[in-house]
């Protein structure tokens, strides 16, 4: 039979092994996942403070983040980009000035970046992006 001390240093030793074996598995998901994955990608580009919003399938989803550059901006620029969840790529990457972005159809989202005063004749750029086709063209 054991001693008592010799049976409590061996569970000792197991417990420490299978907690130290965990804590690496737990690294390497991590690692693997950063920048590959919907969340990773967001973190790496916006750090924090972003929305996401899918589309009506869930097959992609607009990642949204907003800064007001300026104290006296109106409105923030967006930065955001589209990511595609069947394959986890990201495929369309954005900035607009003052602008806004939306889901407007199951697969297209209206950007919109508002220049000069309103009613003074503003400007900026208006456009629809088709994320099936990757086709962007004027509204």
């Amino acid at each position: 039979m054991l001693k008592p001390s010799v049976l409590f240093l061996a569970l000792f030793a197991v417990s420490i092994l299978l907690l130290l074996s965990q804590c690496k598995s737990k690294q390497r998901m991590t690692t693997t996942d950063s920048g590959t994955t919907l969340q990773g990608k967001a973190v790496e580009l916006y750090q924090d403070d972003f929305t996401m919003e899918p589309n009506a399938d869930g097959h992609y989803t607009l990642v949204i983040k907003k800064v007001k550059l300026r104290s006296d901006d109106i409105f923030p620029t967006i930065f955001f980009f589209v990511w595609n969840n069947n394959d986890n790529t990201m495929i369309y990457q954005d900035r607009l000035p003052q602008g806004k972005v939306s889901w407007t159809g199951p697969f297209e989202i209206t950007c919109e970046s508002i220049t000069g005063v309103v009613g003074e004749g503003r400007g900026g750029k208006k456009y629809v992006y088709n994320v099936q086709s990757g086709i962007s063209g004027d509204n």
